[in-house]
């Protein structure tokens, strides 16, 4: 069984699923996620895409974090309906 390690609002991925969602190699995430590797910015907005998020998500740490999230969450709220 492989483990879900990102959670969407509909979906539960493994470092398997990402790989291939975001063309980048699955050992190269996994030594990401475990701290072994740092990531580069390109390698951040990849992954940001595939998982449908903005890149700022990845650095989530208290209430400021969540202002953002909500400010984001607005602004990609009101893009989505205008389209």
């Amino acid at each position: 069984m492989k483990a879900a390690i990102f959670h969407g609002p509909h979906q539960a991925l493994t470092i398997e699923d990402l790989s291939g969602l975001s063309g980048l190699h699955a050992s190269y995430i996994g030594q990401i996620e475990r701290g072994v590797k740092k990531s580069s910015l390109n390698s951040i907005s990849v992954l940001a895409l595939a998982l449908g998020i903005a890149p700022g998500r990845f650095f989530d740490d208290g209430p400021a974090a969540e202002e953002l999230h909500r400010l984001d969450d607005a602004v990609r709220a009101s893009t989505t309906s205008e389209r």
